[in-house]
């Protein structure tokens, strides 16, 4: 409201939790089905990325896809995104077809997850909250010292994230849209650094 109020400019934040570059190139062709906007605005947060799905964080990657992509009809578009990032059938099934995931879900329900401290023993940094379905952060982690390196200190390979980086760059160009890149200052390892030097080099 504040860019409205101030500078009577329309925006709207359509960013998902760990999106990351990958699904946010998928993501920004499906708003472009609803809205066409003057510029777009991206993170640079996940530009380090060597995988798509890394094998480590399969069950985490799927979650962060059902909540990007979910609340979506399915498209063509979609199928795509399920398509390049996810290579299991059964994987990509799921997240075709999520209605069956949670069909079942009853089944799994135990009577711990009605309890008023559902979470709090076992998850330490998230409180219950009433309506479930959600967790709510309370925690506070405290800041690390960090080193930040020299800006001409580089990683002098091209991750997936920069690929990704690229087509997006190429898809708004295409629709005549001004994309713009931002990296948020936050305590990180050095070589993270060094892939933002790296992104603004390329």
């Amino acid at each position: 409201m504040q860019l409205w109020n101030e500078y009577g400019i329309t925006s709207y934040n359509l960013g998902y939790h760990g999106c990351g570059i990958v699904k946010t190139y998928y993501l920004l062709q499906i708003a472009l089905k609803y809205h066409k906007p003057k510029i777009a605005v991206f993170d640079i947060f996940t530009i380090d990325i060597t995988s798509k799905t890394p094998e480590a964080e399969l069950s985490h990657e799927l979650g962060l896809f059902h909540e990007t992509f979910d609340p979506f009809p399915l498209s063509k578009i979609k199928i795509n995104a399920i398509n390049d990032i996810f290579s299991d059938t059964r994987n990509r099934m799921e997240l075709y077809c999520p209605f069956y995931l949670y069909h079942n879900r009853w089944t799994e329900i135990t009577p711990l997850e009605f309890a008023k401290d559902f979470g709090r023993k076992y998850i330490v940094y998230f409180k219950p909250f009433e309506t479930k379905g959600m967790e709510l952060r309370i925690g506070i982690k405290g800041n690390q010292s960090f080193n930040i390196p020299d800006k001409n200190s580089y990683i002098g390979q091209e991750s997936v994230g920069m690929q990704y980086s690229k087509k997006i760059i190429e898809y708004c160009k295409a629709k005549g849209i001004i994309p713009v890149f931002m990296f948020i200052p936050y305590s990180a390892q050095e070589s993270l650094f060094e892939w933002r030097n790296a992104f603004k080099k390329f």
